[in-house]
């Protein structure tokens, strides 16, 4: 198309875990309600996942003991020219999001204390991720357990 250059970018993924959808109007891609990306009107990509994204991770099934947590999207970047006389341009793009805590399963001999209102070993991870004195967690018997 010469020198002329798309005036509107947007980026369409496909994600292993969660929903995707790509806000037009403010150029950011979301993963289940989470802000993962922005495209600029210059045709830049920031990919900077919002840090309540950790949720996602922390209901999913962890992978083997000392390795983080993955959610992988498969995208297409398109960029769209004013007017009808051009088809738009694209290009793939994938992107690994990783958790920025890795989980190590580990045998721990010390003092826990039962959390109380914690119902699933995914609120009880979230739990202790935001919790400073949490090193570590265990979920058993249905009951959460930090210590």
């Amino acid at each position: 198309v010469g020198s002329l250059k798309p005036s509107t970018f947007s980026v369409a993924c496909d994600a292993s875990h969660g929903g995707y959808v790509f806000d037009e109007v403010l150029g950011v891609g979301w993963l289940s309600g989470h802000p993962v990306l922005e495209a600029y009107p210059d045709g830049s990509i920031s990919i900077a996942p919002a840090q309540s994204l950790a949720v996602l991770f922390d209901v999913m099934q962890p992978p083997n003991s000392g390795s983080r947590m993955e959610i992988s999207l498969s995208c297409v970047v398109y960029g769209r020219f004013p007017g009808d006389l051009h088809a738009p341009v694209s290009t793939p793009l994938s992107i690994d999001l990783q958790d920025n805590v890795c989980w190590v399963q580990q045998e721990f001999h010390g003092r826990t204390e039962v959390q109380a209102d914690l119902q699933s070993a995914a609120t009880c991870r979230t739990a202790c991720r935001h919790d400073a004195f949490c090193s570590h967690f265990l979920w058993e018997d249905g009951k959460c357990k930090f210590t």
